[in-house]
């Protein structure tokens, strides 16, 4: 009885640890990038050292220079670090559910240089969708490090939450997030390291980066009956769009 207590708190220690450092490590990696992109985006968009009229019209070409210098560094990284293909999200809930190929750190963190670069450049590169897959090379570089009966799953699935809560400051959104979307599965045992993330990662942000949630949320909520008949439509065809993926 006495060696069980034990061990369930020790478990309950890690499970703080874990998922505590897994939230703030991905909540200042989510700000920078984040920040990172902004800073290059107003940048490229305040140059006015290439500007040419055409019929009368002033073109910025400086944007051109920003994302031809952007895929000139993209070849140079791929080189580099000899990379096969770009990951993403996808790889993220491909390698939640097997363990015969292990998620690829390397892959996973290059992938993020590789989007950030992008993105900086002006390349059509979302901002969230490599934070998320970031987050969850974040969670399997973790496993390495702390030996404990948390399985790698849930180590990915703390570094996804903590992607999610800190760059939209909605930590219930990241913990949703993280099991239906990735793992796909509600689990009791990865509950709390997953909430434990997905918290400390929005309250990291809020208080040393002042981060707040990027959508306006009214006051005044919109009538909602009128979609019903929407809603009663399209949740048949939507799940039956689901299905037939899954």
């Amino acid at each position: 009885m006495q060696s069980q207590v034990k061990d369930t708190g020790a478990e309950l220690i890690a499970d703080f640890v874990i998922g505590g450092l897994v939230g703030v490590i991905v909540a200042t990696a989510s700000k920078a990038f984040v920040s990172g992109v902004s800073f290059f985006t107003a940048l490229r968009e305040n140059q006015t050292l290439m500007e040419v009229v055409v019929f009368g019209t002033p073109i910025e070409l400086t944007c051109l220079v920003f994302l031809w210098s952007a895929a000139g560094l993209l070849i140079l990284i791929r080189r580099v670090f000899k990379i096969t293909r770009w990951h993403g999200p996808a790889d993220s809930i491909y390698h939640a559910h097997q363990s015969k190929e292990p998620l690829d750190e390397k892959h996973g963190l290059v992938s993020t240089l590789a989007a950030f670069t992008s993105a900086a450049g002006g390349g059509s590169v979302g901002q969230y969708g490599p934070l998320v897959h970031f987050g969850a090379t974040i969670g399997i570089i973790f496993k390495r490090f702390f030996k404990s009966r948390l399985s790698n799953e849930i180590y990915l699935g703390c570094g996804v939450a903590a992607a999610i809560s800190a760059g939209f400051g909605a930590p219930i959104a990241g913990i949703v997030f993280a099991h239906e979307a990735v793992l796909r599965h509600l689990s009791v045992r990865a509950m709390a390291p997953i909430s434990i993330a997905s918290v400390t990662a929005a309250a990291f942000s809020q208080a040393f980066f002042k981060n707040t949630t990027p959508y306006a949320i009214s006051a005044h909520p919109p009538d909602l009956a009128i979609l019903i008949p929407i809603l009663i439509i399209a949740g048949p065809v939507v799940a039956a769009t689901a299905i037939t993926f899954m």
